[in-house]
């Protein structure tokens, strides 16, 4: 395995050429990974990846596969910088959200948003196989377009983040608040950022929308 991986890696923009010449000349695959020297999944993973609905082109895959590898390596420099955050958070029980506040104390030269965090904790290998069960939401079952089917509490007039009036990111008034729920082992807190001010929490007993939503209610009243 460690062998087809290598040769995939080194597969160059001259071979891809060949590949380009001999699928024109209808020949086999198999036939194709001979001549060329690679692996038939190599092939296999090569066509698939690079090539377009009108066939493979030489010069586009080659193009798409380079910049794979530059988006490959700008992920994995920040990942070694932010990843340990997460993976920290995320065994302590906190939610993306908190880790995304985090982020902003430790990492300050990167943005994380706690829906990029999501992502990255859900597909990055780097963090272990396992490690993306520990995310709060892990597990529930989802409708279509995202959101989840049963419980969920709606604000009609809810204004998301990136709407929200620009006196908020001042933090320049009091009353401005942020909310999310960490999830630990049999316990559960909501906390409450006044965004000039001060930190509140509330433990509850269970995470159901409506147990939350009144421990929200009570600790600012």
């Amino acid at each position: 395995m460690n062998t087809q991986t290598r040769q995939y890696k080194q597969l160059t923009q001259g071979k891809r050429y060949q590949i380009e010449a001999l699928l024109g000349a209808d020949y086999m695959q198999k036939e194709i990974a001979v001549s060329v020297g690679i692996s038939e999944s190599a092939l296999s993973r090569e066509l698939s990846r690079n090539a377009s609905d009108d066939g493979y082109a030489t010069e586009s895959a080659h193009a798409l596969a380079s910049q794979r590898r530059v988006t490959a390596t700008k992920f994995s420099k920040t990942d070694e910088r932010y990843m340990p955050i997460i993976k920290k958070g995320l065994l302590l029980g906190w939610s993306p959200k908190n880790i995304s506040f985090r982020m902003k104390v430790e990492v300050p030269d990167i943005a994380l948003s706690h829906t990029t965090a999501y992502k990255r904790v859900a597909t990055n290998k780097v963090l272990g196989v396992s490690l993306y069960k520990n995310l709060p939401r892990f597990g529930k079952r989802c409708c279509k377009g995202g959101k989840r089917k049963a419980g969920r509490i709606t604000t009609p007039d809810l204004i998301d983040i990136p709407d929200r009036p620009a006196v908020v990111d001042l933090r320049s008034r009091l009353g401005d608040w942020d909310g999310d729920t960490i999830y630990g082992q049999g316990a559960h807190l909501v906390t409450l950022v006044d965004r000039k001010s001060r930190l509140t929490l509330g433990r509850i007993d269970t995470k159901h929308a409506e147990v939350v939503a009144e421990s929200m209610i009570a600790l600012i009243a």
